[in-house]
């Protein structure tokens, strides 16, 4: 059976899911720029669906190419609250964990939800009986009932319509009775609209909140852990310009004390230690490595002590009830599991202990009784290959998943110039407020697979930040960002995975996105969009010399891939009222337009040259019609005719060098759940 392109999306959080984006974000680019969202009209107004491959036309629409993965500098926007509270809660390789045998063989993991609207982007109850989340219908604060299964609302702001503002990173105190959390809002000032967050509090009961904390300059606020006595919160805040600050905020006033600065990545937890004398987190070493630390500090601030270190990814899960143990996630014997480090007096006692294997938690705290909560993502991307005649519109092969190291985190496949590899980005720990993504080569004779680590800080996945090959195959030309945070485009070795920067982030602008390269290897495509004008433009730019031209300025620029020859680009304009597909000489000349369509129709999703250049390939379908077929027109004009191909091709789609293969990524619809893992510490001797 082929693999369908992902299809009807039947509520807001499954749009949101699809885009990596919060309600809000969502609802305003509904108003503002016309995402495809269909009402119900016989339900109320908050009530919607969406088609993925509607959603697909409409990202490349809007401006040249989608909205960045999360990546720094988005903390300036609310989507990046939404985007890091995923990735704190993405486990492993996107596969539920599997119970594995542990140091105590009475350990018991097991399922306490699992849903639509489940969102662990809070913590447990000490009794084990909530769970605090964001409901993103809506923005507000809510428990799940783990006994009955209920939800309910603690705030009622109304729809989006009503309001933009929204509840993230919450906690519930050590006595049940309270959940404390960020408020996040919008303030007008002089230089227009801004975000902005509170920090609040509300009784489990509802009623109404008290805000705590207002700061102007606070980007974002995720609250941690309450201490044992209530009176303080252990807070992580992002200051404008990206500045984090590991903050204690008084229950009783408010004030803010500052522990500890960090840099944009801060830590994926802050905990309390039993007695309340110490805060626990995880930070990056240094910006040279994915490397993760943990420490124990005071919390007066007087004394900080490294408690966990080692070459591998460590992640702050908690303190055990006991108040002997610090629980932490690591990798270090090769395979994820959750490890134990005993602690007295503020300092390690000890080698840490490896207390239950194969798993990799993201952490929603610890009961009374020392049960871990944590939540995992049951579905996630990947890769598939079909066989098919794009000439006479018919699928040969089914389309099957390539087998891969990291199962649901994989992105933007690319063939080599020789057909045989396939290059494509794999995400390794998704919990990590920085997934390491290394770009992996599969060779399709043998099955094999190289990662190639690069020495950047990150790379972007999508359909405009997939990894480009040089015609020798010496190098790749990725998006990404180096260790000082640089956004650009890269030129990346494939052997050593050294970066060299080619073109870098300008003031003013979003970073430069790498549409296509010319078959030569000496041109790239670049594309980019001016905030302040919300005008697209495409530029020549030389690989050598860093000369550019500029090909093209319109709203709305799609898919803009490279004839054969080198000769030509094609670009899709995306104008909502009539859409066109365009040929532009990359030696100079005026584009020639090849097609028009009038809304409802549009154009989008997919533009491939066939092999030989003679004729384009493309998506024109009507807007919020289930079918989404290939067209095929000649470069020379004339009248499109349809190929057929509506199930047989999902996105980021990339032909084999023999016009019969192609690769591209599926996202099933999102499927997350929440566990407990329990007596899992081992016997005491």
């Amino acid at each position: 059976m082929s693999v369908k392109e992902p299809g009807r999306l039947d509520s807001w959080k499954e749009i949101g899911a699809y885009l990596q984006r919060d309600v809000r974000t969502l609802r305003r680019w509904e108003k503002e720029e016309g995402l495809p969202v269909h009402r119900h009209t016989h339900k109320s107004r908050s009530s919607v669906y969406a088609y993925a491959a509607e959603i697909d036309a409409w990202r490349v629409s809007r401006k040249v190419v989608p909205e960045p993965p999360p990546a720094r500098p988005l903390w300036k926007t609310p989507a990046f609250a939404l985007t890091i509270l995923l990735c704190l809660i993405m486990v492993g390789n996107g596969i539920r964990p599997q119970v594995a045998s542990a140091q105590n063989a009475g350990a018991v993991n097991r399922q306490v939800w699992t849903g639509p609207k489940v969102d662990p982007s809070g913590t447990v109850s000490p009794d084990g009986r909530l769970v605090s989340f964001t409901d993103w219908e809506t923005g507000d604060l809510s428990l799940h009932d783990l006994t009955t299964g209920q939800d309910r609302r603690l705030t009622n702001k109304g729809t989006w319509d009503d309001s933009q503002e929204f509840a993230s990173g919450s906690a519930i105190s050590r006595d049940g009775k309270h959940v404390a959390y960020g408020w996040g809002a919008t303030v007008t000032g002089p230089s227009g609209k801004q975000p902005f967050f509170e920090v609040r509090l509300i009784d489990v009961a509802g009623g109404k909140p008290r805000v705590l904390t207002t700061q102007p300059d606070v980007e974002f606020a995720y609250v941690n852990d309450w201490s044992p006595d209530g009176r303080w919160l252990a807070v992580h805040l992002i200051r404008a310009g990206g500045t984090g600050q590991i903050s204690l905020v008084s229950v009783t006033d408010g004030s803010v004390r500052v522990l500890k600065s960090t840099d944009w990545r801060g830590p994926t937890r802050v905990a309390f230690s039993q007695d309340g004398r110490y805060l626990a987190y995880d930070l990056p070493l240094n910006g040279e490595t994915d490397q993760r630390d943990i420490y124990v500090m005071t919390v007066d601030g007087s004394r900080e002590t490294s408690a966990v270190s080692h070459l591998s990814g460590n992640r702050l899960l908690g303190w055990h009830p006991e108040g002997k143990y610090l629980l932490f996630a690591s990798d270090r014997s090769g395979l994820p599991g959750v490890w134990a480090v005993p602690i007295e007096d503020g300092k390690p006692q000890g080698a840490p202990e490896l207390v239950k294997a194969n798993v990799n938690p993201a952490s929603l705290g610890l009961t009374k009784s020392g049960g871990l909560y944590y939540s995992v993502m049951t579905s996630g991307r990947d890769i598939y290959v079909a066989s098919m005649d794009l000439e006479a519109g018919k699928v040969l092969s089914p389309s099957t998943v390539i087998p891969q190291p990291y199962l649901g985190l994989n992105d933007s496949p690319q063939w080599s110039p020789d057909g045989k590899y396939l290059a494509y980005l794999a995400q390794k720990d998704s919990n990590s407020t920085t997934p390491r993504v290394t770009l992996a080569i599969r060779s399709m004779e043998t099955g094999r697979v190289r990662e190639l680590r690069t020495d950047l800080a990150y790379l972007i996945a999508g359909d405009y930040g997939r990894p480009r090959w040089s015609p020798d195959a010496s190098a790749f030309f990725v998006v990404g960002a180096d260790k000082k945070g640089r956004r650009g485009i890269y030129r990346v070795d494939a052997q050593q995975g050294k970066s060299t920067p080619l073109v870098i982030e300008e003031p003013g602008q979003e970073y430069p996105h790498l549409m296509a390269l010319t078959p030569d290897g000496k041109t790239l495509i670049v594309a980019r969009y001016d905030a302040k004008t919300r005008m697209a433009a495409l530029f020549t730019h030389d690989v050598q010399s860093a000369r550019e031209r500029e090909l093209i300025r319109r709203s709305n620029l799609g898919d803009s891939p490279v004839s054969p020859d080198g000769r030509f680009l094609a670009v899709t304009d995306r104008d909502r009222q009539a859409p066109s597909l365009l040929v532009i000489p990359l030696e100079g000349g005026e584009p020639r337009e090849l097609l028009r369509v009038s809304a409802p129709e549009t154009l989008g999703g997919f533009v491939a040259w066939s092999p030989d250049g003679k004729s384009l390939l493309f998506r024109k379908f009507v807007a919020g019609a289930a079918q989404r077929d290939i067209w095929r027109i000649s470069v020379e004009g004339g009248a499109p005719h349809d190929v057929g191909l509506s199930e047989g091709i999902g996105r980021s789609p990339s032909i084999h060098p023999d016009g019969h293969q192609v690769a591209f990524t599926t996202i099933p619809n999102p499927k997350r759940e929440i566990w407990a893992l329990e007596n899992f510490l081992p016997k005491q001797k």
